[in-house]
């Protein structure tokens, strides 16, 4: 099982700071993105600072082992809505570095409006698994069907209803009687 995570952290960074205290507790991320609404000179190369908040972004990657990609095609992420403001890359992507897909991403501003944030655009491979899987068929009027049916209704008559005052406990009692077989 992988995680992808996608997340807005507001001009507080309360996600970067949430995420810096429960980090520990995710494995198996994949992909990490979104508004990280952090600029930094790292990775906006018309901004001429550096952010301390890269350095947590960074912190967190590190323990989930991921690394920031780099688009195909170096863009703004976010798009001012007045002449004043400067357009700015405040959306990222993480992943593993042995992702085929690492640094491969693509930002799309052609297809953003009604937003003013450009979408991100990665493929993910994801392998073929053989998964074994076992069926098993009674064949339809068969002396098989009539034991099964015969075993199966012997079980439920013995299940003893007094104690069932819940769903929850009518489904342990459920699970209990299809455990037998």
């Amino acid at each position: 099982m992988f995680f992808l995570l996608n997340i807005y952290s507001d001009e507080h960074q309360t996600a970067i700071n949430y995420l810096r205290d429960i980090e520990f507790n995710i494995n198996n991320v994949l992909i990490w993105t979104g508004d990280f609404n952090t600029r930094d000179n790292n990775w906006d190369p018309t901004f001429p600072h550096h952010s301390i908040h890269a350095d947590t972004i960074r912190e967190i990657a590190d323990s989930l082992n991921l690394e920031r990609s780099t688009p195909i095609h170096q863009v703004p992420t976010r798009y001012a809505d007045n002449m004043n403001s400067a357009d700015t890359v405040l959306d990222l992507m993480f992943l593993q570095s042995n992702d085929p897909g690492f640094n491969n991403y693509c930002i799309l501003p052609e297809i953003r409006h009604p937003s003013d944030h450009a979408p991100l655009c990665v493929t993910v491979s994801i392998n073929n698994e053989d998964i074994n899987i076992k069926q098993r068929a009674i064949p339809k009027n068969s002396n098989e069907e009539a034991d099964f049916v015969s075993k199966c209704t012997n079980e439920i008559k013995q299940v003893n209803t007094n104690n069932i005052q819940s769903r929850q406990a009518l489904e342990d009692a459920v699970q209990a009687i299809a455990s037998t077989f």
